[in-house]
């Protein structure tokens, strides 16, 4: 379900929210390589099957990003430490039934 969700908003432009007057957002997205064997994973364990690294990435970090950049539109991931930086977060979320 992560990689639709992801694969989705890359390709759809959403991520940087109306109000923001930044020129570029950035999300940690849940994607994540836990035991440093360069093998990514989601939270929940599942592999990844979309990819959309900026060139040169992942390098040596632990958490990957998703990256809009409002002005230039371009929409990709590159990896980061895990720790010490606010972003803002995409969860998914199961609707509610009435």
């Amino acid at each position: 379900m992560e990689n639709y969700l992801v694969h989705n908003l890359t390709y759809d432009g959403y991520p940087c929210p109306s109000y923001s007057y930044q020129y570029f957002c950035e999300y940690w997205i849940g994607l994540h390589n836990p035991y440093r064997d360069g093998v990514w994973r989601w939270t929940d364990g599942s592999d990844y099957d979309f990819k959309a690294w900026q060139d040169g990435s992942p390098t040596s970090g632990l958490c990957a990003v998703l990256y809009h950049n409002r002005v230039q539109s371009i929409i990709s991931w590159y990896d980061s430490a895990c720790s010490g930086q606010e972003r803002r977060i995409l969860c998914e979320i199961t609707p509610l039934k009435k």
